[in-house]
């Protein structure tokens, strides 16, 4: 082969090298970007789960709320009537050391 077919092969295989490495880029960037329509779709998924999984908890916490709620004032309810009956044993302890008093003089 003489010199300019030589300079010539060189073109085609440099056209050729050149066409390829485009090709695959082209190729690789499709197959990415579409693997990153897959990964965005999945996590959309797990998105909208998670939004689900937030209300029900948020639902299930009111609930749980509720519940303490009236279990506060049950037991307001019996503070009152535990200090009732102190006062009750405060008067009788009164009563009893008023009646020792008189029945054991000192």
């Amino acid at each position: 082969m003489n010199e300019p077919q030589i300079w010539a092969a060189l073109g085609i295989l440099a056209a050729a090298l050149t066409g390829m490495i485009a090709v695959t880029t082209q190729l690789m960037m499709r197959t990415i970007s579409a693997q990153f329509g897959t990964v965005n779709a999945k996590f959309d998924a797990v998105t909208e789960k998670i939004d689900g999984l937030r209300t029900e908890m948020m639902l299930r916490f009111d609930s749980v709320d509720r519940r303490f709620e009236e279990v506060d004032r049950r037991f307001e309810q019996v503070d009152k009537r535990l200090d009732r009956v102190e006062r009750r044993l405060d008067g009788l302890d009164a009563d009893v050391q008023a009646i020792t008093k008189r029945i054991l003089p000192d």
